[in-house]
């Protein structure tokens, strides 16, 4: 990622970043935000992103298809849930540490084409995914769950509204549906 740029919204993958030296600037729904070592970002699909990186940076990029994330996911992780909106995190050393060295091994498999490569590279994204999951509760006294908790509540009204789009139900309609009020 030496002194590139780069802008996309990103189709159906989850992006992964991870400045490990130098540093830049990421423009991410509009915000700009300051990159410097140590910076981790995971950005949902469709969320329109540009990086612009110093030169001499280094760091790392992951993509992983949303499928993937579905295939870690579980009402205990809330993963699906965490990775909905953009994360923008700066770490301590041995966090970073732990990071660089899950995805050093990942971009090693990604370059084999040895037996099992989906699955390896599948369980590194799972790894990839609980790093931020863990980084993101290590960061908060209760450990992340009043944070998860509302995100919770968040997926428990989007979530209908995404499966009966088409059918259009009133706002009364769908809020006794959720047990709550209206407004």
């Amino acid at each position: 990622m030496t002194g590139a740029s780069a802008r996309t919204a990103n189709g159906g993958l989850h992006q992964f970043v991870f400045i490990a030296a130098g540093g830049g600037a990421a423009v991410i729904d509009g915000t700009v935000h300051a990159l410097g070592p140590g910076a981790a970002i995971a950005v949902p699909p469709l969320v329109v992103h540009a990086f612009d990186f110093a030169p001499h940076t280094d760091g790392y990029v992951a993509s992983v298809p949303a499928a993937v994330l579905d295939h870690w996911s579980s009402p205990k992780t809330q993963w699906r849930s965490l990775f909905k909106a953009p994360l923008l995190l700066a770490v301590t050393p041995a966090q970073a540490a732990q990071l660089q060295t899950t995805l050093d091994l990942a971009l090693g498999e990604s370059g084999e084409h040895g037996a099992s490569r989906r699955e390896a590279l599948t369980a590194f994204a799972g790894l990839i995914l609980m790093w931020f999951h863990r980084t993101l509760a290590a960061g908060r006294p209760d450990g992340g769950s009043q944070a998860f908790a509302g995100i919770q509540r968040v997926e428990r009204c989007t979530t209908p509204v995404e499966e009966d789009f088409r059918r259009h139900p009133s706002l009364a309609d769908r809020a006794r549906r959720l047990g709550v009020s209206a407004p």
